[in-house]
């Protein structure tokens, strides 16, 4: 029974090695965020249409959920948080990007610049890349939040990780392209 475990240990290893080796195999884990449930349930369905999901995939739990998926060459594991980011710090000690998704077109950014600030004071998210996806929710809207305001309203100059902000239009062009980066 040992040496089965054994064995099938080094095997996995041995085949990620490989993998990582071979062909650039990465294991990649992004913890998702935003103010605007639909917004981020339609980021998190349209970033998870480019994989191809893991067996007994997604994970539902309390406040959050999470997937797994194979993109590319790539596995990646996505927490997509549907409240107070507190409640799971304990978890970010694990992930390596943030996606924070704000409706760019709103008059009101307070909601999502509240649950921003609550996730940017936990010490845990100070050491990973941040993505700002900036979505232009109405396509009728006259008012956008240019890259400049976004950096001024959400004062991303004061937080010392690497920020991108990814402008998005409101049929989601620009998912990929925040995405490989």
């Amino acid at each position: 029974m040992i040496s089965e475990l054994i064995t099938s240990a080094v095997i996995s290893i041995t085949i990620y090695g490989i993998m990582r080796y071979y062909f650039n195999y990465k294991i990649i884990r992004v913890v998702i965020l935003g103010a605007d449930e639909g917004l981020r349930r339609s980021v998190t369905d349209r970033i998870l249409e480019g994989g191809v999901a893991f067996g007994n995939w997604p994970e539902i739990m309390a406040g959050a959920t999470r997937h797994k998926v194979d993109i590319g060459h790539s596995e990646y594991t996505f927490l997509e948080l549907r409240g107070d980011p507190v409640e799971y710090y304990h978890l970010y000690d694990h992930f390596d990007v943030a996606i924070f998704i704000i409706d760019s077109s709103a008059e009101d950014q307070k909601a999502s610049l509240d649950l921003f600030e609550r996730a940017m004071k936990l010490g845990t998210l100070k050491d990973i890349k941040f993505m700002v996806y900036a979505i232009k929710k109405d396509s009728e809207a006259e008012k956008n939040l240019s890259e400049d305001e976004v950096k001024e309203v959400y004062g991303l100059e004061r937080f010392s990780q690497k920020v991108h902000i990814q402008p998005v239009d409101f049929q989601l062009i620009g998912i990929g392209a925040g995405m490989k980066w």
